[in-house]
């Protein structure tokens, strides 16, 4: 398996990817019984032309790969669309580009789009544990917000 991280190198994609498991033991623990000797951790960047990757790289993984899941995506709630574009657009066509070089290779894109409705707006951020976010705190405080949302319309209304 082999897993590209935005980093600038694969050293730091690799600990960029092992920090987002190191904040429970048991699940670092886990997270590293079920990749060592199977995962190979690789700097890039799906926005960029060739995924970021040096040609030879690039044109390895393209004959070499089997299967695209893309779970990569820039996520926030208030940034303007042309923010997302290049990230999200033309990462997405640059993935499609790579599968369909050398040899087809099923692309599957996995979707959390809606994880941000279901989490306070300020809390949701890149770098958030999301079993700390997502608690019925959040929960809370994600219907507090609409339900201030909803005054609010109603007090510039009246």
């Amino acid at each position: 398996m082999i897993c590209l991280v935005r980093a600038e190198s694969d050293d730091q994609a690799r600990r960029r990817l092992e920090a987002t498991f190191d904040t429970d033991p048991v699940l670092y623990r886990h997270f590293r019984a079920l990749t060592d000797g199977r995962l190979k951790v690789i700097a890039g960047d799906k926005g960029r032309p060739n995924l970021g990757l040096a040609e030879p790289t690039w044109r390895q993984l393209a004959e070499t790969v089997d299967v695209i899941v893309d779970s990569a995506a820039f996520v926030n709630g208030i940034l303007p669309y042309n923010e997302f574009f290049g990230p999200n657009v033309v990462g997405t066509a640059e993935l499609i580009r790579f599968a369909i070089t050398a040899k087809l290779k099923p692309y599957t894109f996995v979707s959390t789009a809606d994880v941000r409705h279901q989490i306070e707006p300020s809390a949701f951020t890149e770098h958030a544990d999301i079993r700390i976010i997502s608690g019925s705190y959040a929960r809370r405080q994600f219907r507090q917000r609409l339900w201030q949302q909803q005054v609010g319309r109603r007090s510039a209304a009246a």
